[in-house]
């Protein structure tokens, strides 16, 4: 779903008639790539049960996102050069395209037998929190200090707190904090 909806909004935005319509694409674009991110790496721990394996596919898979990172502006000034200002977004298309045809065929399918509930109260929580936060630092770093901005900051962290305290007492919590005390460095599933 993320790599056709990536796609179907990657067109959109390449033909978008108005700057809303361009925004609203990029949004949509927005969503979707934050969809494949952790659905590519939910899918290597479920493809490679092997520590060394794991490891392996995911050095890759971040190998791919720091070459993409490098190139991608590289082509897409190419693209700016000899073709549209649209055309930039229509680089990722065909391997949406292909993704979406393949990926059923190629990648296994995996269901959690005992899916968690999703917790409404700790996903409005961290959301608070992360946007309380950049918030504050992004108006102090535009207008300098004051009372607002460092207010939504002091809100922002006290909502995390509030987060991880609520986190510890859950028995499926959203964010499982033990993860980060998880010093080994062979990869779990």
């Amino acid at each position: 779903m993320g790599a056709a909806t990536f796609g179907a909004a990657s067109v959109l935005a390449a033909y978008a008639p108005t700057a809303e319509t361009l925004i609203a694409a990029r949004a949509l674009l927005g969503l979707a790539g934050a969809a494949l991110g952790p659905s590519t790496l939910s899918l290597i721990s479920v493809m490679f049960h092997d520590p060394r394996q794991s490891t392996t596919a995911i050095t890759i898979w971040m190998a791919s996102f720091m070459a993409g990172g490098a190139v991608g502006p590289l082509v897409g000034g190419v693209m700016l050069e000899y073709f549209w200002w649209g055309s930039v977004f229509l680089a990722a298309v065909p391997v949406m395209v292909l993704l979406v045809a393949l990926g059923p065929i190629l990648l296994p399918e995996y269901r959690d037998p005992q899916p968690a509930r999703l917790d409404l109260p700790s996903t409005a929580m961290s959301l608070m929190a992360a946007l309380a936060v950049v918030y504050g630092i992004k108006e102090m770093a535009k207008d300098g200090f004051t009372w607002v901005p460092a207010a939504a900051i002091v809100l922002g962290l006290v909502v995390g707190v509030l987060f991880v305290r609520r986190q510890r007492r859950l028995t499926q919590p959203l964010l499982d904090l033990s993860l980060f005390s998880n010093r080994s460095t062979e990869t779990t599933t």
